[in-house]
């Protein structure tokens, strides 16, 4: 029988909660992050709080710590290498010809300036160690400030440089300049736009005097202050190592340890007991009175009457220890910009493909670095130079001098930074040749690119070829390699059923 009244079916209003989240998992906060900050800081803020630990640190990672010292090197051997950065004038005559003897006047010229008694103001370094001492200062402290020095007295030239630690740029020094509506902000004076008008450097004694301090005043256009800028209204540099410094710390630490554990764990051989034993009294006792016991290889030492020995075996490093130093020295390395194989010098395992990868892509963060260094450096020193020394005392060219009134055209320079042999040097030559013959590269491309300047490379194999040819010397040209006749390979049973098939 069939129930003609049906119940009505209660409607059961079901409620869903779902777990409030921002849109960014980065920007929550909980227990796990409660410790991130929330709250962003203008950048000079930050430096103002950070820049000095941020350098004592980075200094001491340079005195103490292998991996840094290696980067420092890099630093240097990558973007300046042996011979620095090369001038190449490049200025024309009106008929759009390079004009060779003034260009060849004045890098002699700028040759001669180069030498350490006239560039350095101490008279200790050349221009190419100067210019070093520039990149490895920015690497390791942040940034390098180069002051240019005018006079007679001070060379032939008239131009010189001096080289000042940026403790000396007190960035504590936050003051209204007095008269004026210029701001001092991190140690330099800055007008309304926030463009550097002078620096202040801390002095035993100086011209002016804020809190307690006495500080030389410099004018801007007399200072260089090489850093790369990464933020906006960023005033002074930061430490390229900011990022690896406490692992770089962590990391040396744990090799000590490391070390030392393996040799008390290779050294101390074992103790003798005896009821009737001496009273064990080791090699010294400590501030604390506490008993030292030293660790040589082969001995044996014997404990008081009623003590006991707890074995003591150090088995570590064990075979983990090389992949957790290989982990934490990739991370270093990603956060100095360098390649791992060539910071922790480890080619193990490591084919041409990979190591050609990894130095390209290594070698175009050298490059931006290089292009970075010469317009904040080498232009700016070569201009300044030009300027002094096309007046006074003048460039030298045949019986006379460069004409000052032609001092834009004699502006146009080439600055050639250091470039890098390959690993297979025949294989890039040859990948060079196929790129001429397809017209999709120039001789001038694929000579720049290793570091020389086209027309002095032309000039001197002009010169070599004159005088082999004078002594009766003129090389035979290079045979084309025969390849030898492939063999025709023959076709397998199987292939033939199918073609016929």
């Amino acid at each position: 029988m069939f129930n003609l009244f049906k119940r009505k079916q209660k409607t059961v209003k079901r409620q869903h909660h779902y777990k409030k989240r921002n849109s960014f998992e980065g920007a929550q906060t909980s227990s796990i992050t409660y410790s991130w900050t929330t709250t962003p800081q203008p950048i000079n803020e930050v430096i103002k709080k950070n820049l000095k630990t941020l350098r004592a640190r980075s200094r001491e990672q340079q005195f103490n710590n292998d991996y840094a010292r290696r980067f420092i090197g890099m630093c240097k051997s990558n973007v300046v290498g042996d011979n620095g950065i090369v001038l190449q004038a490049k200025s024309k005559s009106k008929n759009g010809e390079l004009d060779v003897m003034a260009n060849q006047a004045i890098e002699a010229a700028w040759k001669d300036w180069s030498k350490k008694d006239n560039c350095d103001i101490k008279g200790r370094c050349s221009r190419d160690e100067l210019e070093r001492l520039f990149i490895s200062t920015v690497g390791g402290d942040g940034e390098c400030i180069v002051q240019l020095l005018y006079g007679k007295s001070l060379n032939k030239y008239g131009f010189a440089l001096k080289f000042i630690d940026a403790e000396l740029l007190d960035v504590d020094l936050n003051e209204d300049v007095r008269g004026s509506n210029n701001k001092i902000k991190l140690g330099i004076e800055v007008n309304q736009h926030d463009k550097p008008v002078a620096y202040y450097f801390k002095q035993t004694s100086g011209d002016y005097y804020y809190n307690g301090k006495f500080y030389t005043r410099v004018p801007a256009k007399d200072i260089i202050h090489g850093f790369i800028t990464e933020y906006v209204d960023q005033m002074r540099g930061i430490p390229w190592m900011s990022t690896a410094l406490l692992r770089l710390n962590m990391l040396g630490g744990f090799e000590n340890a490391a070390l030392v554990n393996a040799r008390v764990g290779a050294s101390k051989m074992g103790f003798f007991t005896s009821d009737s034993g001496d009273e064990f009294k080791g090699d010294g006792t400590d501030a604390e009175g506490n008993t030292i016991s030293e660790s040589e290889p082969g001995t044996f030492e014997q404990l008081a009457a009623g003590t006991s020995f707890q074995a003591f075996d150090p088995a570590y490093p064990n075979g983990e220890y090389t992949y957790f130093l290989k982990g934490m020295l990739r991370g270093i390395a990603s956060g100095l910009g360098a390649n791992y194989n060539t910071l922790a010098n480890d080619l193990e395992g490591v084919n041409y493909s990979s190591l050609r990868e990894g130095a390209i892509n290594e070698r175009e963060i050298w490059k931006l670095l290089q292009k970075w260094m010469i317009s904040s450096f080498s232009d700016i020193i070569y201009n300044k130079w030009l300027e002094r020394v096309i007046l006074s005392p003048g460039i030298p060219i045949g019986n006379s001098r460069l004409q000052p009134e032609y001092i834009d055209k004699y502006r146009d320079v080439h600055f050639q930074g250091k470039r890098w042999q390959w690993v297979d040097p025949l294989k890039e030559m040859n990948g060079n040749q196929a790129a001429i013959d397809a017209k999709i590269k120039s001789r001038s491309q694929i000579i720049r690119a290793n570091g020389d300047d086209p027309d002095e490379v032309w000039r001197e194999i002009e010169r070599e070829n004159k005088m082999l040819d004078s002594m009766g010397l003129t090389p035979e040209p290079a045979k084309a390699e025969e390849k030898p006749n492939k063999p025709e390979e023959k076709e397998d049973d199987d292939e033939k059923d199918d073609e016929e098939d």
